[in-house]
């Protein structure tokens, strides 16, 4: 590989780093969807750019997606040491919401990735599947041939979905959404 052509390449990741921090930036701090042309205002890199590096919007998204779950992992991989089923089942409860609280917003945009774009949907089937593998190891020891109903129940409490409504359909705040969530998990366990 000559000098020229590794730093180009360089050169090409730091362009990325702009626009991946502009995407951030849109999303977050301008609530808007990015596009080449404000990405491009954003990040000072120039729209044509922009298009090389990323010739569809999907590679866009595949792109940013491939960067949150790098960084998000260790938030996605958080779950509760084996022991007492109501002090797993609470600390499960408050690394979900943790996770969600911190991600919202990011989450949100993410959304419409997944419906748009079938290679980030099956990422977050995968992701999804190995949560609810992980919850069902977690309360198979509990539960036995009951398992199934159980993990179905507390996969929906511990949601994506179940907490986004509570916070942004029924504008609870998070001290409510998270005694709300931790008082139904506790119910559901309670009445197998």
């Amino acid at each position: 590989m000559s000098v020229e052509s590794s730093s180009a390449g360089v050169d090409q990741e730091n362009v990325r780093e702009k626009v991946r921090k502009a995407v951030f930036r849109l999303m977050h701090d301008d609530r808007k969807i990015p596009d080449p042309k404000n990405l491009a205002e954003k990040s000072g890199v120039p729209e044509e750019v922009i298009n090389q590096i990323y010739p569809t919007i999907e590679d866009l998204a595949v792109d940013i997606t491939d960067v949150l779950d790098a960084n998000l992992a260790p938030q996605y991989d958080a779950f509760p040491e084996p022991g007492d089923l109501p002090d797993m089942l609470a600390k499960l409860v408050e690394v979900r919401i943790d996770l969600y609280e911190e991600t919202a917003f990011v989450r949100t945009y993410a959304e419409v990735s997944e419906h748009m774009f079938p290679s980030i949907r099956e990422k977050r089937a995968v992701r999804d599947g190995l949560f609810r593998a992980r919850i069902f190891e977690m309360l198979q020891p509990h539960f036995g041939q009951k398992t199934d109903d159980m993990a179905a129940q507390v996969e929906a409490l511990v949601s994506w979905e179940f907490w986004r409504h509570m916070r942004n359909v029924q504008r609870l705040s998070e001290e409510q959404t998270r005694r709300i969530i931790s008082n139904l998990v506790r119910q559901v366990v309670r009445a197998p």
